[in-house]
This record gives C-alpha cells, structure tokens and sequence, in this order.
C-alpha cells in the first residue's frame, strides 16, 4: 500500500512540477494572446476609420460632381442667354440698318427725281 501512495505522491509531484514548469509558456502564451487581441482592436478601429474617411470622400465627391453639374446647366442657361440677347440685338441692328437703307433709297430717288425735273 505504501508503493502505492508514494507513486501516487510522485505522480501528484511530477504534475505539480509540470504544471510550475508549464505556468511560464502558458502565461507567456496568454500574454500574446492578449496583445494580439489588442492590435486586433486597433487594427479594427483603424480599419472602421478609413472606412469612415472615404465614406466622407465619397459623399464629399457626389456633392462636388452635383455641384459642377449645377455649375455647368448654369453657365449653358447663361450662354444661351447671353446669345439669344446679341441675337436680338443683332436682329434690331440689322431693322435699323434696313429702316436707314430704306430712307437712303427714298431720299435717292427723290433727288433723282429732282435731277429730272431740272433736266426737262
């Protein structure tokens, strides 16, 4: 019976030294397992702020694309108008060079008349 106990005392020893042994690697162990949980939260939050970053970009860049296209119906508006003005502006010059070549003719052909009254 003494054998008995004095292996079951040695076996208790044996565990009890491998678990002293053993204590160091898995606390070593565990410690890295922490860290690497830690730089896995940094990583992540990292991560969530790029994601974050260029979803303002994104929204940031729709609304300059929307501006310029505001900016460009804008300007065409602008230059249609400005051409439809000098249009018009034309169009009334060239009435008033006509109204004025109109006088001419008339005021010619009086003086010709005149001319061949005076020539009789």
């Amino acid at each position: 019976a003494s054998s008995l106990s004095e292996k079951d005392e040695l076996r208790k020893q044996l565990a009890t030294q491998e678990s002293v042994e053993a204590k160091p690697a898995v606390e070593e162990a565990q410690a890295r397992l922490k860290q690497m949980h830690e730089e896995l939260a940094v990583s992540r939050s990292e991560r969530d702020g790029l994601k974050k970053q260029l979803q303002d970009a994104e929204q940031q860049s729709a609304a300059t694309i929307t501006q310029l296209e505001d900016r460009v119906a804008v300007v065409e508006a602008n230059r249609a108008d400005v051409f439809h003005e000098a249009a018009v502006r034309t169009t009334q010059e060239i009435q008033g060079l006509k109204s004025q070549l109109q006088e001419s003719q008339r005021e010619r052909d009086a003086l010709r008349s005149q001319v061949r009254i005076l020539e009789r």
